[in-house]
């Protein structure tokens, strides 16, 4: 299934192989003519997953994807997020949020900071074309305080024990964003949003392939009612978007013929099929 996808990614940005020979190839244009990527790369080398030795070269790269998302919106203080008032006037790749346990915190793609809110969101690209390990070290299980009382807790002991499953959503890297996110030491009376940023076809591709972004889709939205509904002073709510559903609400609510120029060639990069307007 994922090669077919990569086949047709390939063929649409004339490449005959996956890979770039540097880094900067996978870059949509107008995020080089904006100059964000300099200090975008800097923020990724302070991540611990080694995501520009060779990873980000990859056409189907899920760093790369958030990069050219996201990085319009580097130091620009107009992005918007649904269902937040407020311009974000911070925002941060690959971000190490600590968790509070041993070894190195897992590093979250995106997080976004404004006087109110602080959303760390989680990119997929065609990893959900692939099942998902429930993989925990036995620290987890032993998280006390108000992260033990969550319902996130709860959903990662019954995915554990095969009470609860999932297939193509990573249920594991997200509950473990979670630890982080809520961590007491992140400090800060803000409001706590863990999202769920996602590529999926804008059109039917195949019918079986198609089928299985329908069963991610309903599985998101089975995840978000699992973890809904804590205490509101640990509560840390969960969204999610497909990266074309972010960008129309983008050129809704931001606008302007610069945001709307940048979007047409990420449109033109990574949309299947392709568009039939900007």
């Amino acid at each position: 299934m994922r090669k077919e996808i990569e086949k047709k990614l390939c063929k649409k940005n004339g490449l005959d192989e996956l890979y770039f020979k540097k880094n900067e190839d996978n870059l949509i244009e107008p995020l080089v003519e904006l100059n964000n990527w300099p200090s975008i790369r800097k923020e990724i080398d302070k991540g611990s997953g080694n995501e520009l030795k060779s990873k980000f070269m990859s056409l189907a790269s899920s760093s790369a994807i958030a990069v050219n998302a996201f990085g319009f919106f580097w130091n620009s203080n107009s992005l918007l997020w649904p269902k937040v008032k407020g311009q974000f006037n911070k925002i941060y790749f690959e971000k190490k949020l600590n968790n509070g346990l041993r070894g190195t915190p897992p590093n979250i793609d995106v997080l976004i900071e404004n006087e109110t809110t602080i959303v760390a969101i989680e990119c997929k690209f065609l990893e959900t074309l692939g099942h998902k390990k429930k993989e925990f070290s036995d620290q987890y299980f032993k998280i006390k305080g108000s992260r033990r009382d969550s319902k996130w807790f709860q959903l990662m002991e019954d995915v554990y024990n095969n009470k609860d499953s999932y297939k193509y959503l990573d249920v594991a890297q997200l509950i473990k964003h979670y630890m982080g996110l809520s961590f007491d030491d992140i400090g800060s009376n803000k409001k706590l949003k863990l999202a769920y940023v996602y590529w999926e076809p804008s059109e039917i591709i195949d019918n079986e392939i198609n089928s299985i972004f329908k069963e991610h889709r309903n599985e998101c939205e089975r995840f978000g009612k699992s973890v809904k509904g804590d205490p509101v002073m640990t509560e840390v709510t969960f969204e999610y978007y497909s990266y074309f559903k972010l960008i129309d609400f983008w050129l809704s609510e931001v606008g302007g013929s610069n945001l709307e120029r940048y979007f047409e060639e990420f449109n033109r990069k990574y949309r299947l099929p392709d568009p039939q307007k900007p």
